[in-house]
Formats: structure tokens, sequence, C-alpha cells
């Protein structure tokens, strides 16, 4: 399970900051609520930005994968 990870703000308009301190091998995928991938990004930094802007107002899920495991968390896009 992953620890040390922080997915903010929730509800957001644009923006999301994603948190994390191990960055080796881990990625971000954003999917919408029906399970289709829309962001696939490659974690480069302990401090990484994903601007779904471009995407309709919904909710999203935001899953953080790494070799330490998996973390899903829903983010309200206005």
């Amino acid at each position: 399970m992953l620890t040390n990870y922080k997915i903010y703000p929730n509800i957001t308009t644009g923006v999301v900051n994603v948190d994390f301190e191990y960055t080796s091998n881990a990625a971000l995928e954003v999917y919408d609520i029906n399970g289709k991938l829309l962001i696939n990004k490659k974690m480069i930094d302990t401090r990484n930005q994903v601007d779904i802007s471009n995407l309709p107002s919904a909710m999203y899920l935001f899953k953080l994968v790494s070799e330490r495991g998996e973390v899903v968390e829903k983010i309200v896009k206005q």
C-alpha cells in the first residue's frame, strides 16, 4: 500500500497537484467514471501537476502506481 502521497485539491477547476515521495518507476493515471484512461503521466518529481482544465466537469479517478503499490483517489472537477 502506498503512503506519503497527497492528491489535491479535491474539488478543482483545472490543476491537480500530486505529491509523492517515491518517483522511481511511478506513474499517474487519470480515468473517467466509466473507466476510460484519459491521462497517463510518468512521475518525474516529488511534486507534479496535472492539468485537467480541458476535461468536462465530472468526477475522475486518479490512480497512483509505483513499485510500492497503488492507490486510487476520486477528484471532482467543477
